[in-house]
């Protein structure tokens, strides 16, 4: 088991490094603590600091000496020796090299086992492994929780404010606080894991308990998560837009009737209102307003007339007694719709009644052919896996 879990080896080595430096103080020989020494010996017969320093200033001398004499007799005894000769001695010094390493090897082997050998049951083993296990796994989460809870908040103009407190600089914005921009102030959310947040003038954001997650009540932002690990939230009046897939990049409005437009320069975002929900790709505005629905989103080179009629459909239709009405409005889109604009008319299917269904699919189908496991059939009951098998084929047309 031990090694099958890395952690046991980081563990085992700092119990080495323990036992390594109580064997060293048993097998070392010319040490002398003069400390103990000195306090040890009766105060009758307890000598001077001074002499205490003299007599081991005369035993270094000494010493250096005596490997200073060792020295030039090795390298006489070297100067005389045959090439036979010292190719044995190399060889003979190498042999106790490798039996250095060979006793420290055996050594560590030795120290490996008494630290499992004081557990005494298999049991008691598994428990330490799991331990160790379970507080490397808890610092690494306290790591990333902490790494990721930290916003700063960089002022870009003006003063803007965080809880009423004017930012100069920079700050932490924690979860629950407010960020202020007024008419002559911005700022950048720089939001770990994710990306940028440009904070434009006017706006007011809350940040919500989650780490990637915050309320824009009104103004304006641009989100850029080109380098995302993590999925970003944002709540809006009567919706919620989050990422489709990791990244992408985009500008938000909320007004101040708590109507929001949202435009997708880059990446997919998916906003859930009140009723419905819509898939924003690139390139391609979406409208929510407060109260009311998400509308179907239009790509930015729809026609005026188009836009007007999705606007229409998705936040004025006629009550039951006028329908005419809202059929002529369904003829407009599906007249003036264009490969562009597939999305428009796949987020159509699922917004009409089952009969005018089969409409919207002919006229799909003759701008973007689904796959062949894609039927009528199967689209007009609204099959979940043929509607996003399609959609993936109009993703790829786009």
């Amino acid at each position: 088991m031990k090694d099958d879990i890395p952690f046991l080896s980081w563990l085992t080595d700092l119990t080495l490094l323990i036992f390594n430096e109580e064997f060293k103080k048993e097998e070392s020989t010319g040490s002398i603590e003069t400390d103990n020494i000195s306090s040890e010996l009766s105060e009758k017969i307890k000598p001077e600091t001074d002499i205490w320093k003299q007599i081991f200033n005369e035993i270094n001398e000494i010493k250096i000496k005596k490997s200073e004499e060792e020295e030039q007799v090795e390298l006489q005894l070297e100067e005389e020796q045959t090439e036979e000769e010292k190719e044995a001695r190399l060889e003979k010094e190498g042999q106790k090299k490798i039996a250095k390493k060979k006793i420290k090897r055996e050594k560590r082997e030795v120290l490996k086992g008494k630290l499992f050998d004081n557990l005494k049951r298999p049991a008691d083993k598994i428990i330490l492994v799991l331990a160790v296990i379970v507080i490397a796994a808890g610092i690494y989460y306290l790591i990333n929780i902490l790494s990721a809870s930290a916003w700063e908040v960089i002022s870009e103009k003006g003063v803007p404010k965080i809880e009423s407190v004017e930012l100069t600089g920079k700050e932490f914005m924690k979860p629950g606080f407010t960020l202020v921009t007024n008419s002559k102030s911005s700022a950048v959310i720089k939001i770990p894991y994710v990306g940028n947040i440009k904070v434009k003038e006017g706006t007011i954001i809350k940040r919500l308990p989650s780490n990637y997650a915050f309320n824009l009540q009104k103004g304006s932002i641009i989100a850029s998560k080109g380098n995302a690990k993590e999925f970003l939230t944002i709540e809006i009046p009567s919706a919620e837009i989050s990422d489709y897939y990791l990244g992408g990049y985009y500008n938000l409005d909320v007004d101040e009737a708590g109507n929001t437009l949202l435009y997708v320069n880059d990446g997919w975002e998916i906003v859930k209102g009140i009723y419905n929900e819509s898939l924003v790709p690139p390139n391609f505005y979406c409208e929510i307003r407060k109260n009311e629905d998400v509308g179907i989103p239009f790509s930015q080179s729809a026609s005026g007339n188009l836009i007007s009629a999705l606007r229409i459909f998705s936040f004025e239709k006629m009550p039951a007694g006028q329908a005419g009405e809202n059929q002529v409005v369904l003829d407009l889109i599906l007249k003036e719709a264009q490969i562009t604009d597939a999305i428009s008319l796949w987020h159509l299917l699922k917004r009409v009644d089952y009969d005018t269904r089969s409409k919207i699919f002919n006229v799909l189908y003759g701008l973007v052919p689904p796959s062949k496991i894609v039927t009528q059939e199967g689209i007009l009951k609204l099959n979940s896996s043929m509607l996003q098998s399609w959609l993936e084929e109009i993703e790829l047309a786009m």
